[in-house]
């Protein structure tokens, strides 16, 4: 049985909040615990494999312990918490972990990672400055390093977010 017009719009209509309520959990992941204006460096890479995903997070939670900063991952609570919304996304069709991680200093200085809204193997990175801005731009461009002696980063454009990469699957 086909639906009608009116369970047409309404399954759109909870589409778009479940899409709404995803972005929301992705943008409050990445500019969790910083500055007023939000990350002011994204990046973003893709790690090819679910083992690449397991590398990514370790690598993100050594560079957090050797900063001293508190690491934080709630990708298997957002895994739940998606599942729950029962979205169904093309990006999360083929499967694979949810990355939700952030890591923060005692002086503000943060970066978060994740690929809600993305292919599950495409990562987007935040940096937010904290108290010292110069001290951050200088984390950044060291855990930048880090990630890049593994994968090729890509900045995203200022004021953008993470675009579907078209070969990261």
């Amino acid at each position: 049985m086909r639906p009608t017009a009116l369970q047409l719009i309404k399954m759109v209509s909870f589409d778009m909040k479940i899409i709404r309520r995803l972005c929301l959990l992705s943008a409050l992941m990445l500019t969790a615990c910083s500055s007023k204006d939000g990350p002011f460096l994204m990046v973003e890479t893709c790690v090819f494999s679910d083992a690449g995903v397991s590398k990514f997070v370790n690598e993100m939670e050594h560079i957090s312990k050797e900063h001293k900063m508190h690491f934080i991952d709630r990708s298997a609570e957002s895994g739940r918490e998606v599942a729950a919304l029962n979205y169904s996304g093309v990006e999360r069709s083929r499967g694979g972990r949810v990355v939700n991680v952030s890591a923060v200093g005692s002086d503000g200085l943060s970066f978060g990672a994740t690929n809600l809204g993305l292919p599950h193997y495409q990562i987007v990175v935040g940096f937010s400055e904290g108290s010292d801005p110069s001290k951050a731009r200088e984390f950044a461009g060291e855990a930048i390093r880090r990630f890049q002696q593994h994968w090729m980063m890509k900045r995203v454009p200022s004021g953008a977010g993470g675009r579907p990469m078209s070969n990261c699957h």
